[in-house]
């Protein structure tokens, strides 16, 4: 996602990065006009943690 240059996300927004591994900007959406809001597809994504992060329960051993 971070890669410079102009990228694209799994919602369709376009960010143009302008230092690898930073955040960058967005610059295209994929909803520009809030009409065509009932158009939009929203990509499947699963809710939760990252599976390749870890945060200070998971450390300690806890799983919930």
């Amino acid at each position: 996602m971070y890669k410079k240059g102009i990228n694209r996300d799994e919602f369709g927004t376009i960010w143009k990065v302008t230092v690898e591994g930073r955040c960058g900007i967005p610059i295209e959406y994929p909803i520009s006009d809030w009409s065509r809001y009932d158009e939009f597809v929203w990509p499947e994504f699963d809710a939760g943690p990252p599976k390749w992060r870890f945060y200070s329960g998971h450390m300690a051993g806890k799983n919930d």
